[in-house]
């Protein structure tokens, strides 16, 4: 018999990466990966021209800013994506416990999004970005969470 699969989502605003790790929690499998090209924008570049002008009620017209913020927008639809995966995982039984390194703003995001149901496979979250790590670091370093975890609900 198969032990437990852990799914590990690592995510910030540009994008997300799932792996899965079995139940040695040696090695890492790609899942998936999101890319999201408006996260990748750096506020400057998105809020690059000046405010905009429009009418108003009246004879004379008005200028204004952005109401809202293009790149939380970006990070919002990412994750519903990510969110919208690992349920289709945790409903196809393809994983037992779930892992989510993320930056902090992208955590909240994630966990607003989640359903109970998944999150009560959420074995532990780091609030991290560790998206500037070369691949075999950030695995390194993503196993070595993994394997710090406490043996938790049947885990390893």
């Amino acid at each position: 018999m198969k032990g437990p699969k852990t799914w590990i989502a690592t995510v910030n605003r540009a994008g997300a990466v799932i792996y899965a790790t079995g139940p040695r929690g040696r090695r890492l499998t790609l899942i998936d990966t999101f890319v999201s090209e408006e996260g990748r924008l750096r506020t400057r570049d998105v809020y690059a021209d000046r405010g905009g002008r429009f009418a108003c009620d009246g004879a004379r017209g008005g200028s204004g800013d952005l109401d809202t913020d293009l790149n939380h927008q970006a990070g919002q639809r990412l994750a519903k994506e990510v969110v919208a995966r690992l349920e289709s995982g945790r409903q196809a039984h393809a994983f037992d416990h779930l892992v989510v390194v993320a930056a902090p703003m992208m955590l909240g995001m994630l966990r607003d999004e989640m359903p109970r149901p998944l999150m009560q496979l959420v074995l532990a979250e780091l609030d991290k970005d560790l998206a500037n790590l070369k691949p075999h670091d950030l695995q390194q370093r993503l196993l070595a969470l993994v394997s710090d975890l406490p043996r938790a609900r049947g885990f390893r």
